[in-house]
């Protein structure tokens, strides 16, 4: 009997062991399993982080690109208005130039002119001659108005000064004289 209680006790015990790591394998597995869970959640919250502040850095560079263009543009605009009244300047002299016959300076000039006017071309530079144009009071800067019987009412019939573009942008309106119908009065 005492063998059978030994066994009935070796074999009782081992399967209140075997229940007992079962017990435990079981809990281990809900522990790890209650683990990966959180891991994951943890994984999806960097990896959505991480997405996010790879986008900001996107806009960020997009946006200083975008300053850097803004910022060129002024100061492209800051110069070429300065360089302005330089070239009006320099184009009264080739005309004086060319109204007293002096050809070779007159050549000279122009070489350096057309090189002055071609660089500010390639920054975007254009004029504004609307001589036989609608008067634009957006473009253009009306100094007197002069009658006119053969050319029609609120057209430019002279340009004064030249207006200039930058991209597409006016830096400096034209000054012009526009056309009218009305008759100047008669001074008695």
């Amino acid at each position: 009997m005492t063998e059978n209680f030994k066994n009935f006790d070796e074999s009782d015990g081992q399967q209140f062991c075997e229940k007992g790591e079962a017990a435990m394998v079981g809990d281990v597995a809900m522990d790890v399993d209650a683990r990966i869970v959180d891991l994951q959640a943890k994984l999806e919250s960097q990896t959505d982080l991480y997405v996010r502040a790879l986008a900001d850095l996107d806009n960020f560079r997009k946006r200083m690109q975008k300053d850097r263009e803004e910022i060129r543009t002024i100061i492209t605009s800051a110069i070429i208005e300065d360089i302005l009244p330089v070239l009006d300047h320099f184009e009264l002299g080739l005309q004086s130039a060319e109204s007293h016959r002096a050809t070779e300076i007159l050549e000279g000039f122009t070489m350096v002119f057309d090189q002055l006017k071609r660089i500010l071309i390639s920054y975007g530079l254009s004029e504004v001659v609307p001589r036989d144009q609608e008067f634009d009071p957006h473009e253009h800067e009306c100094v007197r108005r002069e009658y006119a019987d053969t050319v029609r009412e609120n057209i430019v019939i002279c340009v004064v000064r030249k207006g200039y573009k930058l991209n597409n942008r006016l830096i400096r309106p034209a000054v012009v004289v526009v056309s009218t119908k009305q008759r100047p009065e008669a001074h008695e």
